[in-house]
């Protein structure tokens, strides 16, 4: 449940970061929510804290590029080792 909520949460702070209209971030949240990928990965791979920490590494990210600060920047590496800690699929964004 705290999946499906969370990747619901922190897609409509993405899509309000990337200045999405309203109608495109309640399409946003429903096209992904309702993905086979989304329900595979979260129901049947039991990686259901995986994609909210992406989206929200992402968010991070974003929110890093726009204001290079170092609470930005902590926000980031605190997230990164978070998904670092939860599955091996945070190890593709690290860079060598």
């Amino acid at each position: 449940m705290f999946g499906a909520v969370g990747t619901a949460v922190f897609l409509l702070r993405l899509a309000e970061r990337f200045a999405l209209p309203q109608a495109y971030q309640g399409a946003l949240v429903v096209v992904v929510l309702s993905s086979q990928m989304f329900y595979s990965t979260t129901h049947i791979a039991n990686d259901w804290l995986v994609v909210p920490l992406m989206i929200v590494l992402f968010e991070h990210l974003l929110a890093l590029e726009q204001n290079s600060s170092l609470k930005n920047l902590l926000r980031l590496t605190v997230t990164m080792a978070a998904g670092l800690l939860t599955k091996g699929y945070f190890l593709a964004l690290v860079d060598s």
